[in-house]
C-alpha cells in the first residue's frame, strides 16, 4: 500500500517528468533575416518562457551565445561569420503557454536552430593557450562567505560602475574576467564554496578600435587592463598572473552557410 506522502512524491515526479517532456529540443517559430542596415544596433534578449530575440547579431556571436563560448574559443569557419549580421526572432511554444525555459535548454534549442537555419556544423577540440591564472594574492583573500548555497545561471551582474557577484564561485568569476579580457583565464584559487562582493575597474568594453576610450584619455587597451588587474588585487586580494599554457575547449567550425531570409 502506498503511503499519502509516497503517493504525492511519486505524483510530484510524474508531473514534473511531464513538463519536462513538453520542453520541446528547438524552437516551434523561428525567423532569421539578413541586417541590412547600417544603424550598428546589436541586442539580444531571452526570457524565461522560451522566447529569443537578437538584433544585428553575427553568427559568430550567436555561436557564443548557443555554446556558453567566448569569442577566442572559436575557430574555422568562412570569413562572412563574424561581419554579416542578422536578426533573430524564436519562440519555443507557439502557443504563448507559460512553461519555464532553462538556460540549458535555451543554448540546445539554439544550436539546433543554427545547424537547420545556417547549417553549422562544428566539433569541440580541447587545447593549450597563452593566458592567465587567478590567483590569491601575498595579503590574503578580501572575499566574504555567501548565505547562498547553491551557484545560479547569473550570479553576477553591473551595478553603475561596479560589478557585484552574489554567490559566484571562483571557477565562474575566472571565467567573467575571460570574457572582459578576451583570452583564457583559471582559476588557481583554491578558494571553495560561493561569495559575495563587488569590484570597480574600467571596463574595456568602452575603448575603441583604435584602443582610445569615450572620455578621449588616450588609455590604451593594456592600461585598461592593467588597471583590473590593480582593482582585483586592492579590493579583492586578488591576483592575476601570466600563464604560457591554459587548458581551454574550443570549438572549430567545419562548416556554415547564410541564413536565406524567411
Amino acid at each position: 500500500m502506498i503511503t499519502p506522502i509516497k503517493y504525492a512524491t511519486i505524483l510530484l515526479t510524474l508531473t514534473v517528468a511531464g513538463w519536462a517532456q513538453q520542453t520541446p529540443a528547438e524552437f516551434e517559430v523561428a525567423s532569421v533575416r539578413p541586417n541590412t542596415g547600417n544603424d550598428r544596433i546589436v541586442t539580444i534578449d531571452s526570457t524565461p518562457e522560451g522566447n529569443f530575440h537578437a538584433r544585428g547579431y553575427s553568427l559568430k556571436l550567436l555561436i557564443q551565445r548557443a555554446y556558453g563560448v567566448k569569442g577566442f574559443q572559436i575557430s574555422g569557419g568562412p570569413k562572412w561569420l563574424d561581419e554579416d549580421r542578422f536578426d533573430v526572432v524564436a519562440k519555443a511554444f507557439a502557443t504563448g503557454a507559460e512553461r519555464v525555459v532553462t538556460p540549458a535548454q535555451m543554448r540546445t534549442m539554439l544550436q539546433a536552430l543554427l545547424a537547420d537555419r545556417f547549417r553549422l556544423r562544428a566539433h569541440k577540440v580541447s587545447k593549450e593557450l597563452p593566458g592567465l591564472a587567478l590567483t590569491v594574492a601575498g595579503g590574503g583573500p578580501r572575499l566574504q562567505k555567501s548565505k547562498i548555497t547553491d551557484e545560479g545561471s547569473d550570479p553576477i551582474h553591473r551595478n553603475g560602475v561596479f560589478l557585484v557577484a552574489e554567490g559566484v564561485s571562483m571557477k565562474t568569476f575566472a571565467e567573467t574576467i575571460s570574457s572582459y579580457l578576451a583570452k583564457p583565464v583559471a582559476n588557481e584559487t583554491a578558494l571553495p564554496g560561493l561569495y559575495d562582493f563587488q569590484v570597480e575597474w574600467v571596463d574595456q568594453g568602452r575603448l575603441g578600435a583604435t584602443g582610445v576610450d569615450a572620455t578621449g584619455t588616450g588609455q590604451s587597451q593594456e592600461q585598461t587592463g592593467l588597471s583590473m588587474f590593480s582593482a582585483l588585487q586592492e579590493q579583492l586580494g586578488l591576483k592575476l598572473v601570466s600563464r604560457s599554457k591554459v587548458p581551454v575547449e574550443t570549438l572549430v567550425i567545419d562548416s556554415a552557410e547564410k541564413a536565406s531570409p524567411n
